[in-house]
């Protein structure tokens, strides 16, 4: 007899090439790695970056019709910033039916407003290190439960 997965709910944490590209232009343009490293990794992701967002552009303007050519190009710009494109990368999660996790204060100001137009939900950084936290210790209170017969004390 095989031993049976025990299956989880843990989410699957993804990192588009777009994402990983806008951390490696940040990182070299603060100082953080030399130049030829950068080149050389972003040699490598581009074309796989110029495609994901090729596909993102096409899925929320053709398929799923939720935005206009001009309005993709609008939001944007009105979501860039200091990171790089937040409004990509936010359809790019509706698309896959994700939540975004941001620190971009514009998304987080517009929460409300972009989750009822496109649906997907949106949370901070700060956010999901809480829910993480909560997650962790209610994981180790089943265990306690389960070892000591009892809730953990107080």
């Amino acid at each position: 007899m095989g031993r049976k997965s025990k299956e989880t709910n843990k989410p699957e944490v993804k990192t588009a090439a777009m994402v990983k590209l806008e951390l490696i232009t940040y990182m070299f343009t603060s100082g953080q790695i030399p130049f030829d490293t950068y080149w050389r990794v972003k040699q490598k992701l581009e074309p796989e970056a110029k495609r994901e967002y090729e596909e993102i552009k096409r899925w929320t303007i053709e398929e799923a019709k939720l935005v206009t050519e001009e309005e993709w190009d609008q939001l944007r710009q009105n979501y860039r910033d200091e990171y790089g494109d937040s409004f990509v990368h936010y359809m790019n999660a509706v698309r896959h039916k994700a939540i975004f996790v941001t620190n971009n204060t514009k998304i987080l100001a517009d929460k409300k407003k972009l989750q009822k137009r496109f649906g997907g939900k949106i949370i901070s950084g700060e956010q999901l290190k809480k829910k993480s936290s909560e997650a962790a210790k209610s994981a180790i209170d089943q265990l306690l439960n389960e070892l000591l017969g009892r809730p953990r004390p107080a």
